[in-house]
């Protein structure tokens, strides 16, 4: 777990930083032109790989390994679906009238479908050996952005940044088929439509509804650039990019709670609505500190990061912040449910929560552009919140609304304080404001000695 959650931060701060250098160089219009491509791959890599990369992964698990005709079978059904999904997408970009600068962005972009449906990262986390996998991202990172930075050095190079994704693909795939070399025989890829068939049937269930779930991040760009222009999504996606970042948190505590939540389930289930309500005033006063400070620093930060080029990010950034969390919320809610066995119901779920979302999105970003987006974002993972806490409450253990409302209180007089002394200076404001957050945790006693003690016993 260690292994691969650095992996995953260094990468994703590799990825940052190459952010930041392209958004610069290109400006919102060409940063927003590639943001679309990366969405469309994003896209079609879900549809090449349905539900594999959780299926498969317990598959390999569960048999402590796979035989050589599933795993061909695997990696052949998703070579051909890739090269499906690449020659409809040929089709759709040489038959419409597009300039031919996006149709190669489009094609760079699509081009990675072949490497990343040949990663090999499902079979490795099904054997448990993670080093190499968070190794292999890194290195294929750390490629992308020598890449992106030898390659793209004008806004006439943005083909160039999509292109440098592909070489970072490719080198983060070999690795990964390096490793998976030294464990088993490199397999016969061949034609077998009755393994694909019952391949599909196995995967295309949760497929679809991770499909769905990705909707948050892949259907954006495409929605504003097709309503408003690329430079919008070059505005949304940076606002985006610092949300990832964020939501780091959110992969810690997916690592962390879920399986201690599975343990004192299966232990001790009398005491899982205890740390589930210790844990969620937790969040909830991590949740506060992150808004908080995020809407008190927010222009500062978009401008110090990306440049006065992408100040109408900061509005965006500021909603998308509620979207955070949201997410951060919905986490312990979904390790509840997960940890006492309701996959199927968190799967309906995240489909209908989704398909909010993507209602909320295509009716607001054409009245509001990149704001009525991010407010979509924010109404879909809203509906998602009430459904997996209610659920939570009346399958699991969720602890009651009373929980959440001390924090909320110290959260909002926190941000009266802020806004109040802003006019004075940011460094006052925010500094003011965790000042009267802290003391009003200390003068409610959201956190008391006992719950500290009791979180070391049972998750150290």
């Amino acid at each position: 777990m260690s292994a691969l959650f650095a992996g995953d931060v260094a990468s994703r701060g590799i990825g940052f930083l190459v952010t930041v250098y392209l958004a610069r160089i290109l400006e919102p219009a060409g940063f927003g032109l590639v943001s679309v491509g990366m969405a469309l791959l994003g896209h079609l890599q879900l549809l090449s790989s349905p539900g594999i990369q959780l299926v498969e992964t317990r598959n390999t698990a569960r048999a402590d390994g796979m035989d050589d005709r599933r795993f061909g079978g695997v990696l052949t059904l998703r070579f051909v679906l890739s090269i499906v999904l690449f020659a409809l997408a040929l089709l759709v970009l040489f038959v419409n009238p597009y300039d031919p600068a996006v149709r190669r962005v489009m094609l760079w972009s699509l081009a990675s479908l072949f490497p990343l449906a040949l990663a090999t990262d499902w079979y490795l986390q099904g054997m448990e050996r993670m080093p190499p996998i968070g190794a292999a991202r890194f290195a294929g990172y750390c490629v992308y952005g020598l890449a992106a930075w030898f390659l793209v050095r004008s806004l006439d190079d943005v083909a160039m940044a999509p292109a440098a994704f592909f070489l970072g693909a490719i080198v983060t795939t070999g690795m990964l088929w390096g490793t998976t070399a030294s464990l088993r025989p490199v397999p016969r890829l061949k034609w077998d439509v009755g393994l694909w068939t019952q391949l599909l049937r196995e995967n295309l269930p949760v497929g679809m509804a991770m499909f769905v779930g990705q909707m948050v991040m892949n259907l954006p760009p495409i929605v504003i650039a097709a309503t408003t222009g690329t430079a919008d999504a070059g505005v949304y996606n940076a606002a985006l990019k610092l949300v990832f970042l964020l939501l780091i948190a959110d992969r810690v505590l997916n690592a962390i709670f879920l399986p201690a939540f599975t343990r004192i389930r299966e232990t001790k289930p009398a005491d899982l609505e205890k740390i589930v309500s210790v844990t969620a005033k937790m969040v909830i006063t991590g949740v506060i500190v992150i808004v908080l400070l995020g809407n008190l620093l927010s222009s500062w930060g978009i401008a110090l990061v990306y440049g006065p080029a992408y100040g109408s990010a900061d509005p965006v950034f500021r909603i998308l912040l509620l979207y955070v969390g949201l997410t951060l919320i919905n986490s312990i809610a979904t390790n509840v449910l997960l940890a006492s066995g309701y996959e199927r119901l968190y799967s309906s779920i995240l489909i209908r929560g989704s398909l909010v979302l993507i209602v909320a999105m295509l009716i607001l970003t054409p009245l509001f552009g990149s704001i009525g987006t991010a407010i979509g974002a924010g109404v879909g993972e809203l509906v998602t919140v009430l459904l997996m806490s209610w659920h939570a409450r009346r399958n699991g253990s969720f602890p009651p609304a009373g929980v959440f409302v001390p924090p909320l209180i110290a959260g909002c007089c926190s941000g009266i304080a802020g806004w109040l002394l802003w006019p004075i200076h940011p460094v006052v404001a925010t500094g003011a404001a965790t000042v009267v957050l802290v003391g009003l945790m200390f003068i409610f006693r959201v956190f008391k000695s006992e719950d500290i003690a009791y979180m070391r016993e049972r998750l150290v």
